[in-house]
C-alpha cells in the first residue's frame, strides 16, 4: 500500500493568520489617517512625507485586506486542500484536477523568509492549468523560477517534513517503476 497524504485546514493556524492580517490592516488604516502626524515625527526621509506613508498605508490595505478575505474563507473550508496518493497530487488551492505522477518532471523544496514550499515542474503545464484564485498568482512563482506549482502546507493540519517524505516516496516509487526522473532535492 503506498503512503497517503491528506490535509485539512487547521481552524487554530488559520485564525491566528487571519489576526496578523487584520493587524497589519489595522496598521495601515493608522498610517492613511495619521499620515501627517507619522511624517513630522519620524527622521527616515521615506516616512517624512505624508504621501509616502498615505501609499504605504493603503498598500497594507489591500494586500493585507485581500489576504484576509482568503483566508477567511479558509476557515470554513471542510474538505482536504491537498491529497497525495498513488493517483498524484490533488491540490484544491490551485485545481480541482488530480496532477499524475508520470506529469512531473521534477520537484525540490524551497523557501523565502522561512515559509517552506515544495515546487513541481510539469511536463505539460496546460494540461494542468491553475482554477483557483491562489493558482492564478503561479505565473509570478514560475517568474521567480519556483516551478509551474507550488505546494504549501502553511496553515493546514500537516507539516511540510510529512508533504516531502510523502512526495519523495511517490517519486521514487515512479522512478523505479520507469528507471527515469528524479525526487525531491
Amino acid at each position: 500500500m503506498s503512503e497517503r497524504f491528506v490535509a485539512h485546514v487547521s481552524k487554530s493556524k488559520t485564525f491566528v493568520m487571519l489576526l496578523i492580517a487584520a493587524g497589519f490592516v489595522t496598521t495601515g488604516l493608522w498610517m492613511v489617517g495619521s499620515a501627517e502626524e507619522i511624517a513630522a515625527s519620524n527622521r527616515r526621509a521615506f516616512f517624512a512625507d505624508p504621501t509616502m506613508t498615505r501609499a504605504v498605508g493603503w498598500i497594507a490595505i489591500l494586500f493585507f485586506g485581500g489576504g484576509a478575505i482568503v483566508v477567511f474563507r479558509q476557515l470554513f473550508r471542510t474538505d482536504p486542500v491537498l491529497e497525495i496518493d498513488e493517483r498524484g497530487i490533488l491540490s484544491r488551492r490551485w485545481s480541482d484536477q488530480i496532477i499524475p505522477w508520470s506529469a512531473i518532471v521534477r520537484a525540490a523544496p524551497n523557501s523565502i523568509h522561512y515559509q517552506k514550499f515544495l515546487c513541481l515542474w510539469l511536463d505539460v503545464p496546460e494540461r494542468y492549468p491553475p482554477r483557483s484564485t491562489l493558482g492564478k498568482f503561479s505565473r509570478v512563482n514560475k517568474g521567480m523560477g519556483f516551478g509551474d506549482l507550488t505546494l504549501v502546507t502553511l496553515g493546514t493540519d500537516q507539516s511540510f517534513k510529512r508533504l516531502l517524505e510523502v512526495v519523495d516516496a511517490h517519486l521514487r516509487a515512479r522512478d523505479q517503476r520507469v528507471g527515469t526522473g528524479s525526487a525531491p532535492e
